[in-house]
């Protein structure tokens, strides 16, 4: 399985060979290798839904055109307070 990604800086990513049964969860571990976001603090979204760790990469809906949309969610911890 073939999925695109992107930053909603505008930046793209392809990750080909992804297994379907894997979850979300493993699937950020491999985009953050590869953008340098750490896994934890990275977020999916697709078709305006935020897509839980826990679930299955192969039960997104994918069209050939579509992606998942991605951002860091910093935790307030990491914040700098005032």
């Amino acid at each position: 399985m073939e999925l695109a990604f992107r930053h909603i800086s505008g930046k793209s990513y392809k990750i080909n060979e992804i297994d379907p049964q894997s979850t979300v969860g493993n699937v950020k571990n491999i985009l953050s290798n590869i953008c340098g976001i750490k896994a934890s603090n990275i977020e999916f979204t697709h078709n305006s839904r935020r897509i839980q760790d826990s679930e299955m990469i192969g039960n997104i809906i994918m069209t050939p055109d579509s992606f998942i949309l991605f951002y860091e969610s910093i935790p307030e911890s990491e914040l700098n307070t005032v």
